[in-house]
């Protein structure tokens, strides 16, 4: 008797291992895209769309912060500090 043989896979024929390498990259790349189709364990819609509000509120603080700063400091030392904590993280 002869040993048995494995054959390539035929041309335009996938094998499962690669079907769901594709299916994988496919759903990475539509949460990348769509914040909110996510699968519902990984968080959901919430867990990616905090982010941006909780940078433009921040933005504002910091920029109203400079402002306040003015009347304590110079000008261009609260435009320093301010420009020293956008540059910081």
């Amino acid at each position: 008797m002869s040993e048995p043989t494995t054959h390539p896979p035929a041309p335009g024929r996938t094998s499962d291992g690669a079907r769901a390498r594709v299916r994988r990259g496919a759903q990475a790349f539509l949460a990348a895209l769509v914040p909110g189709a996510t699968p519902a364990g990984s968080g959901g819609i919430w867990a990616n769309a905090w982010p941006f509000p909780a940078v433009v509120v921040s933005a504002f603080l910091i920029s109203w912060g400079a402002e306040c700063a003015q009347f304590l400091v110079s000008q261009g030392m609260a435009l320093a500090i301010l420009a020293w904590l956008q540059a910081l993280p």
